[in-house]
């Protein structure tokens, strides 16, 4: 298989060519099955890399206005932003993550289930139909430090939704009634393991060609489920089984169709990608976007990728900033003058974005994050 060929198409995919770019935000969180957004500023970053002339808010116009695209948290107790028409089937296939047996809800928040019920039904009841902070909410009804758990849960479980927070990098997010937020949710009612097999197709459609480790990884759905799955779109010619070296890969049936359709050009493509992005993520096994003498320098032990450099489709470089300094940039191999003249463009073009400047300081040397302290991954070049 050519994995150039392969990187190109799914960066075209996920709107990270020139040809592929769109102003139409819900169809790319669309395209690509979801926008990582456990750091609030990722998917930010993340658009930035996808569509000209992008501003902060036409994400939030998507979110908060529109709200055709929801904030929740769902595959691999993750927050991701998704579809308004996805939430649903995330929702029922990750339900049993937040649907706490009655003797997890001491352990998790402190209270009983009954004292949880007591407090979520006087947190909706304060709330009303206007949005409130934690802060806020905390104050009317004297809560203690147990709050914001109880938000974080409540949220989990289809109770209230994430509103919009004072600034872009901020997750001190105003909460509002998930129904008001959103209209009518009935992930409860949606069969579990029919979710599970849309928000796979989903996946495969995004992503593919991947491995069932992939996939396995990407939803954190149990193995025996995905093995079924992957079985039955088979069988209904849903998806298609690939060999390569050994390795069995899929794809959705349509998705293969246009992959053997797409004509990849010679192009230089740079992206600057955030923290966690998508794209990066996606994957359990990177080795077609990363050699794997640097998997230390992208992702931290536990499996979050820092902020990185790419050049036609796989890593290149690591950068960070500084709000005073300026922009950071490490590169891990040789490039030669004309693609390194690129990336610095795109790195600064992101340092404009990001209100920090164009100065870039190039560095000659890093510690790997996967070396750093918990959290490292999100100032990889911190001095």
């Amino acid at each position: 298989m050519d994995y150039e060929r392969v990187n190109r198409y799914i960066m075209f995919k996920q709107h990270l060519t020139k040809t592929s770019k769109s102003y139409d935000i819900g169809k790319i969180v669309s395209d690509m099955a979801g926008l990582h957004a456990q750091i609030p500023a990722t998917p930010y970053l993340s658009l930035f890399a996808r569509v000209d002339n992008f501003s902060r808010d036409m994400l939030e116009s998507s979110l908060y206005e529109e709200r055709s695209i929801g904030r929740i948290r769902c595959l691999r107790n993750t927050v991701f932003i998704i579809p308004r028409e996805f939430i649903d089937y995330f929702m029922s296939a990750t339900r049993k993550n937040f649907e706490l047996s009655p003797d997890k809800y001491t352990k998790y928040i402190g209270l009983t289930i009954d004292e949880f019920n007591i407090l979520s039904k006087s947190i909706v009841k304060t709330i009303g139909d206007k949005g409130l902070t934690a802060k806020e909410i905390r104050k009317r009804i004297k809560g203690d430090g147990s709050i914001s758990r109880v938000l974080s849960l409540m949220c989990d479980q289809g109770i209230l939704a994430r509103g919009k927070p004072p600034g872009w990098r901020s997750s001190a997010y105003e909460y509002h009634s998930f129904e008001d937020f959103y209209g009518k949710i009935n992930y409860r009612g949606l069969d579990g393991y029919e979710s599970k097999k849309f928000v796979v197709k989903s996946y495969l459609k995004s992503y593919g060609p991947v491995s069932k480790t992939d996939v396995i990884w990407w939803t954190g759905f149990n193995k025996g489920d995905i093995k079924k799955i992957l079985h039955e779109l088979i069988e209904k010619n849903e998806a298609v089984l690939l060999s390569e070296g050994g390795e069995s890969l899929y794809m959705e049936i349509e998705d293969r169709r246009k992959f053997e359709q797409f004509e990849s050009d010679n192009n230089t493509i740079i992206n600057i990608l955030p923290a966690m992005d998508s794209y990066i993520m996606g994957y359990k096994n990177r080795s077609h976007i990363l050699d794997n003498d640097l998997w230390n320098y992208i992702f931290d032990r536990n499996g979050n990728a820092t902020s990185t450099v790419c050049l036609n489709g796989r890593v290149a470089g690591i950068w960070d900033f500084d709000k005073k300094a300026g922009m950071k940039l490490y590169i891990l191999q040789s490039i030669d003058d004309c693609e390194m003249e690129h990336i610095l463009e795109e790195v600064r073009r992101t340092g404009t974005f990001l209100e920090c400047g164009e100065n870039i300081k190039i560095y000659e040397k890093m510690i790997p994050v996967r070396e750093r302290t918990a959290g490292g991954f999100m100032s990889p070049l911190k001095d």
